[in-house]
């Protein structure tokens, strides 16, 4: 089983495994494959479902680096521009929750 398959597919395939398993009637070897079978598939559910997790971790590390040079840009354009009063506008509203009202994220001059 490769790595590459999304958790759907593994666990598509885990219950398949568990339906044979269910349906076996010959003790022994095929119980062992089937066994080894399950523990693989277990294990590759694992493997695909830490690969998803790093791979949102590192997507949100990601995100918060750039919005914080968006925010060092803005606030040094500002600077450069109008002054200190305007760029701690901007501070303030880069700060803000993104869930706060729109109003509450305008950003006016000092």
């Amino acid at each position: 089983m490769s790595h590459e398959h999304t958790p759907f597919e593994l666990l598509r395939q885990h219950q398949l495994i568990q339906d044979a398993l269910d349906q076996s009637t010959t003790p022994g070897a095929d119980l062992l494959d089937a066994t080894h079978a399950a523990w693989r598939a277990g294990y590759d559910l694992g493997y695909a479902a830490g690969q998803m997790a790093a791979s949102i971790d590192l997507a949100r590390s990601w995100l918060l680096d750039l919005a914080h040079d968006a925010e060092r840009l803005a606030v040094g354009e500002a600077t450069r521009r109008h002054g200190r009063g305007w760029a701690a506008a901007i501070e303030r509203q880069a700060r803000l929750p993104q869930t706060a009202p729109v109003g509450l994220r305008a950003v006016g001059g000092p």
